[in-house]
């Protein structure tokens, strides 16, 4: 489980990072609904609630509530 945690952490700061190279930066993450839930993956807990100016993220993700993605999108 730290390892995840770690992971996490990590891709954060990575967006934070981004934010910084003074250019637009855009993430696409596409299936949302196909991550793996074993460590709350589909909950989206690892994605930043905000974000720095001039980074966008894109999602896809089906609607359906049972994948626990697209409530997790919703909040």
């Amino acid at each position: 489980m730290q390892n995840i945690q770690i992971q996490q952490d990590h891709f954060k700061l990575l967006m934070m990072r981004a934010a910084q190279i003074g250019q637009p930066v855009v993430l696409v993450l596409d299936s949302l609904d196909q991550l793996d839930d074993m460590h709350g993956g589909r909950h989206l807990t690892w994605l930043p609630a905000t974000l720095r100016a001039g980074v966008k993220v894109i999602v896809s993700t089906l609607p359906d509530d049972k994948y626990n993605a697209m409530p997790a999108l919703k909040v």
